[in-house]
């Protein structure tokens, strides 16, 4: 009988003392969560009150699988439309892709759809605003810019159709004396009080020379022409506003020697010379890199020497082999260099 009193004795005082320490909790199995997660100052609660420990939920990754959702959806899309083309059913894959793009998206599985329905329609506006969307969404890289080019050049031979319906111009109306030079570099001003080339008021007037006649009403674009470079995908894109007017591949600088910022045409030279070393190397001679095209930048603290200009390696175009400058094939570069204005702003991230 003694033994067995001296067993109680000591499991009663075992168990006051565990509840004076409130280490008792309403489940075995949690004791050692129920000390861990309860601060210091509620070491008084009692047993009853607490709460076990219970580790949340994750949660639902629905901000994560919703894109991949979406995307996949817009592939299925895609595939399926350039099934139709290859099938010849253009109309039916041009409906779908349009249906598709009305419902919400990846915005770069989305630009792919955008591209591939530049593709196929017929509708000029829309197919430059598709060519808007698909730059714009990075679903536009390498020799895609080469075709994005091609189909802007031909819209550009009818500009009443998707370009100049979609920025805003001002009219001007043809007075005696006047030549398209002047205008263009002394009479117009952008609001920025930049000025025009002659070439970008001959593509938007649908003009095939410089002639003017008194009387005669052109449509000058309010806000001037602005350059973005696309470094991942080697792309160049001229924009007025937010509607691409050309497009082109480029090559970069090697060594990621292309330097980032903001930048402003300065000078414009036809068959630049080019100097090297202290040395003027002539256009012709055939250590003269540059091409038929030199559009320089103005020089800023640490960047200088740097522009856009032509190359007699056309295939190094899309690839990363130059000094550090854009560049352009030949034939390309003459066809900017006849829309770009001193003082337009090149950017490249």
């Amino acid at each position: 009988m003694l033994r067995w009193f001296i067993v109680i004795v000591v499991a009663v005082a075992g168990a006051t003392w565990l509840w004076q320490d409130d280490l008792w909790p309403e489940d075995g199995a949690q004791a050692s969560s129920v000390l861990l997660e309860r601060p210091q100052s509620e070491r008084s609660v009692e047993p009853a009150q607490v709460e076990p420990h219970v580790a949340p939920a994750p949660e639902p990754k629905l901000a994560a699988a919703q894109p991949s959702v979406e995307r996949a959806s817009a592939m299925a899309v895609l595939t399926e439309a350039r099934s139709l083309v290859r099938s010849g059913q253009v109309a039916e894959a041009t409906d779908l892709l349009r249906r598709r793009l009305r419902q919400p998206g990846a915005p770069q599985a989305m630009g792919k759809l955008a591209w591939e329905l530049a593709g196929v329609t017929t509708n000029g506006a829309e197919r430059r605003g598709l060519i808007a969307r698909a730059i714009q969404t990075g679903a536009v890289s390498g020799p895609d810019y080469a075709e994005a080019g091609q189909m802007l050049t031909v819209l550009n031979r009818n500009p009443r159709v998707g370009l100049l319906d979609a920025i805003e111009t001002q009219s001007y109306e043809v007075r005696p004396g006047d030549n398209l030079w002047t205008l263009c570099n002394k009479t117009l001003k952008t609001l920025d009080g930049g000025g025009y080339e002659p070439g970008l008021l001959r593509l938007l007037n649908g003009m095939s020379s410089d002639s003017l006649q008194v009387g005669q009403t052109l449509l000058v674009p309010v806000m001037g022409l602005h350059i973005e470079i696309d470094r991942e995908g080697h792309g160049l894109v001229a924009w007025l506003g937010d509607v691409p007017v050309l497009a082109y591949e480029v090559g970069l600088g090697r060594e990621e020697r292309t330097p980032s910022g903001e930048f402003v045409v300065q000078v414009k030279q036809e068959n630049p010379t080019w100097y090297k070393d202290g040395r003027a190397i002539p256009h012709g001679e055939p250590e003269n890199i540059l091409g038929t095209r030199w559009m320089g930048f103005e020089n800023q603290p640490g960047v200088m020497g740097y522009g856009i200009h032509g190359t007699e390696l056309p295939d190094s175009v899309g690839l990363d082999e130059s000094m550090g400058c854009v560049r352009m094939r030949n034939a390309e570069v003459e066809q900017l260099f006849e829309i770009v204005a001193r003082g337009t702003i090149v950017t490249i991230p």
